[in-house]
């Protein structure tokens, strides 16, 4: 089975100026996946995906459902301890059992590149579900259109704000830790991307890489023109001089420094980028 997609892409330029008070967030433990080889975990169904851009290309049949197989690997590389945590829920509506009505095939899927420290990246992998299915007021299952997907859309910009003011309050994370954060959801044929910092989600359509995220770095024209115009500076490629992302969740030394109440908006944000690919069958 090969998928064609249409992409569709939201940019959110404005930040929320606060967030209601966060509720104590209990733990959601993830089902330990099967090993297959000690780096490499992997489910037992399938999914083949294209992408296009222009809608006028698609073939679309409203009976078409993927089937999901994922796997995951991590590489420490050079670094000293490992500071990134991943996700990999391939059946989200048998994980999440009756505290939601999602549809199948549905997964979930969230990558955490975590800088300053692992507690940031932990503390993600620990709490995301918790954020986005138990106190985000997830919309329940109905049909994948355009006002259900703005629903989404909200819910999980929200769990991002969220989590990342969690941070902050938690004594037991360094408010110098912080995390890039990627997260990919499909609901039976779509499949919607939310990225802040550096993490990638590229499909392979044919051999051929397409982007469902970009890079918010102080390169990116548009993030160095909003650091600037929110106070920051970028020397020699960096955030304030210190950081290679101008999106990121933690990082509340940056943010407020020496525990100093946020009056202005800070440089770098928690603020999600999203892209939506509908699969559709060839």
């Amino acid at each position: 089975m090969v998928a064609e997609t249409e992409v569709h892409h939201v940019q959110f330029t404005c930040v929320a100026a606060a967030v209601a008070d966060l509720a104590d967030l209990a733990d959601l433990d993830l089902p330990p996946p099967d090993a297959v080889h000690p780096h490499l975990e992997r489910s037992s169904t399938d999914v083949h995906v294209d992408a296009s851009t222009n809608p006028l290309h698609l073939h679309l049949d409203f009976d078409f459902l993927p089937t999901i197989r994922s796997g995951s690997f991590a590489d420490i590389g050079r670094r000293r301890y490992m500071e990134d945590e991943h996700i990999r829920i391939h059946n989200l509506a048998s994980h999440l059992g009756s505290l939601l009505a999602c549809p199948s095939p549905s997964a979930f899927y969230g990558v955490f590149d975590g800088h300053g420290g692992a507690d940031a990246a932990a503390y993600m992998k620990r709490h995301a579900l918790s954020f986005l299915f138990e106190h985000g007021d997830f919309p329940q299952w109905s049909q994948a259109d355009d006002m259900y997907m703005q629903s989404v859309e909200k819910c999980v910009r929200r769990a991002f704000l969220q989590a990342d003011l969690a941070l902050s309050d938690d004594a037991s994370v360094n408010r110098s830790s912080g995390t890039t954060a990627l997260t990919a959801l499909v609901l039976e044929r779509v499949l919607l991307v939310a990225n802040a910092g550096d993490c990638r989600a590229v499909l392979c359509r044919k051999g051929t890489a397409v982007d469902l995220s970009h890079d918010h770095r102080p390169a990116h024209a548009p993030e160095r023109e909003r650091v600037i115009q929110c106070g920051g500076f970028i020397d020699d490629g960096y955030l304030n001089g210190v950081l290679s992302v101008t999106r990121a969740l933690g990082d509340w030394d940056l943010k407020c420094p020496d525990n100093t109440p946020c009056s202005t908006p800070s440089p770098l944000i928690a603020e999600p980028e999203f892209k939506q690919a509908t699969l559709t069958p060839r």
